[in-house]
């Protein structure tokens, strides 16, 4: 059985994630899928599930490898990766000093 490509979307809608999606795919081996069937979504503060979580111009990233296994990953608007909510909250906090 042959494997599926691998997906990329973006459920972005504001101006600003649009921004740091840019950001992050014009990095070298960041936004983009390695092994064929894995899927990588992005959300955006304008996204439900994550608007209490990160600011404008932030990024969530759910990579469902192909074997099953997620993971997320997030990105402020420089395009530096956080991997836990904690971790984004304390940058948060930080960048409101």
């Amino acid at each position: 059985m042959e494997r599926e490509e691998s997906i990329v979307n973006h459920h972005l809608t504001h101006p600003e994630s649009l921004v740091t999606w840019e950001i992050i795919r014009a990095r070298p081996n960041q936004g983009k899928v390695k092994k064929r069937g894995t899927t990588c979504d992005f959300y955006g503060p304008e996204s439900p599930e994550y608007a209490s979580l990160l600011p404008e111009g932030w990024l969530a990233e759910k990579r469902v490898m192909h074997h099953g296994r997620k993971y997320m990953y997030y990105y402020d608007p420089l395009g530096h990766q956080y991997t836990t909510k904690k971790e984004v909250k304390k940058a948060k906090q930080a960048s409101r000093v």
